[in-house]
């Protein structure tokens, strides 16, 4: 890679990232693609990791948050750890290839790593919005990943659940051709190591016209675990899109979410569930296009924060001149059940249309204590009742998705995680 920089930045960059630059030589692609890693590592040199003076990343100070492991372990050939459903296709994001299965009907799947290799990938390796840390990060970085494309008008019933195990670099890219229906399952799941696992990824999405996706974001990082995540999309006329990100775990996890809906009547609805306890900081971003006529979006974030944690959610809609008869709605709410504990919400609208149907608004409160009373007078245990209110509250978000089994599997996740918060907390 030749990349006109002092050996003192080019180490002071890549130190947090857990990567030597005879390490980062020896990453796949041909001479476009480490040209395009080479610009992204020269902007990374310049500007540094960001810091609270950046608008985007005020609640997030990855320069002095992240603190990568000295050297990143993937989980290469570990096998199936078990899908989220039975039944799913499973298909593990490693080194080898993905577990490519061009036996599936209507599925056609590229290993990413060849993509690098001839090059085909050299033109995605951009920043995404400003002050794109994580593109740029995750472009310099990627090393292995997957590019699905749907077929026009097949429908699956069974989900696709990619697995994203461990420390690593990772591009997921899913086209749904025109009226397709599928339901995709981005799973991260961090594995112990001794300083923690630092992980990254991308994810594009386009639904073309009159597909229906579904897209659901299970973050369970270990407590030590730094994560950053990325999801781009782009609606088509008619096209449905339900996405949600769970996140339950993490030293740092930083969810992005940036979407434009260029198409006629597309629909969006977005619901986040963040869980934070001991001392981890997650930070959900999300903006969002709306750029044609008849278009709707209804975002909702709830978060649950105990101990010392602490969050942030940055929310931006922006409505086009063109984009006349938007509906679009965004709400935060925070139950903040320490004293300790902290949570930021940032919604912004930016409306450049006059007929239309905007709203944003962010709560903070605690539980109810004539509610925890209640249950306690029928028996239930203080800290049951308090779990029992909080799967209510978040139950809702949940309902979007329209497959019961993925439903009651997300909320066993979200119940066991709430009985080990109580148990450290002490109910």
């Amino acid at each position: 890679m030749n990349v006109q920089l002092s050996h003192s930045a080019i180490h002071e960059s890549l130190s947090p990232l857990g990567i030597t630059a005879d390490e980062l030589r020896r990453l796949p692609g041909n001479r476009d693609v480490q040209l395009a890693r080479a610009r992204l590592l020269q902007d990374l040199c310049s500007r540094g990791l960001p810091t609270r003076r950046l608008e985007s990343w005020h609640y997030t100070d990855l320069r002095t948050r992240l603190k990568a492991p000295s050297r990143p372990q993937a989980a290469e050939g570990a096998g199936d750890s078990g899908s989220l459903i039975p039944g799913s296709i499973v298909l593990q994001v490693n080194e080898a290839g993905c577990g490519m299965d061009a036996g599936i009907a209507g599925l056609s799947i590229r290993n990413y790593r060849h993509l690098l290799e001839d090059g085909s990938a050299a033109g995605e390796l951009v920043e995404c919005v400003a002050d794109d840390a994580i593109g740029r990060i995750n472009g310099i970085l990627a090393d292995r990943g997957m590019q699905i494309e749907i077929a026009g008008d097949h429908r699956f019933e069974r989900p696709i659940e990619l697995q994203v195990r461990g420390s690593s670099h990772s591009r997921l890219g899913v086209v749904a051709r025109a009226g397709a229906r599928v339901t995709v399952i981005e799973r991260h799941a961090g594995q112990a190591q001794a300083d923690g696992g630092f992980s990254t990824v991308v994810s594009r999405l386009r639904v073309g016209e009159g597909a229906d996706v579904t897209w659901i974001i299970v973050g369970e990082q270990q407590a030590s675990d730094s994560h950053l995540g990325q999801l781009r999309f782009i609606l088509e006329r008619d096209a449905k899109l339900r996405i949600l990100v769970l996140n339950t775990g993490g030293k740092l996890v930083r969810q992005e979410v940036h979407g434009r809906q260029s198409g006629e009547g597309a629909q969006l609805i977005l619901n986040g569930i963040n869980l934070l306890r001991d001392a981890g900081h997650t930070d959900l971003t999300m903006t969002l296009e709306h750029e044609a006529v008849g278009t709707t979006s209804a975002i909702t974030v709830r978060n649950v924060v105990f101990d010392r944690a602490s969050g942030a959610f940055q929310g931006g809609i922006k409505v086009g001149q063109g984009a006349q008869r938007t509906d679009a709605r965004m709400a935060c709410n925070t139950l903040l059940l320490s004293d300790d504990g902290e949570f930021s919400a940032k919604p912004e609208l930016e409306i450049f249309a006059d007929d239309v149907q905007c709203g944003h608004g962010a709560t903070i409160a605690d539980i109810d204590d004539a509610q925890i009373y209640y249950l306690m007078a029928r028996g239930i245990p203080k800290a049951r009742a308090r779990s029992l209110l909080i799967e209510g509250i978040l139950a809702e978000l949940l309902l979007p998705i329209g497959n019961e089994q993925i439903v009651v599997a997300l909320e066993q996740i979200v119940s066991a995680w709430l009985e080990a918060a109580a148990e450290v907390s002490g109910g």
